[in-house]
């Protein structure tokens, strides 16, 4: 049998930071992931350089876009915590307000 529904704040708002950090974390993975010039590579490593150049640009984008993924989950977060407790002081104010 249930016993009604439970919502703790500081558990989500700190789930929220969490995300953040992972965020914060994939934001410089992304950025640290730039591709070097083809020069970089010698001249016997031109042959695979223009491939490797191209597979570390696509895997930088796919980086910053898990980055954006992750700062709307976040935003998400936030917005759930503060829609909680405004809908717990909407249905507590009739009674007097939350305790």
């Amino acid at each position: 049998m249930m016993d009604g529904f439970r919502f703790d704040d500081a558990v989500l708002s700190r789930h929220a930071e969490s995300v953040d950090a992972l965020t914060a974390r994939l934001q410089n993975a992304a950025g640290a992931g730039t591709p070097l010039g083809l020069g970089a590579y010698g001249l016997i490593g031109q042959v695979f350089a223009a491939a490797a150049v191209d597979a570390a640009a696509t895997t930088s984008r796919s980086v910053a876009q898990l980055a954006e993924g992750g700062q709307a989950i976040g935003d998400g977060v936030r917005a759930a915590v503060r829609d909680y407790q405004e809908a717990e002081r909407s249905a507590a104010a009739p009674f007097g307000g939350v305790r």
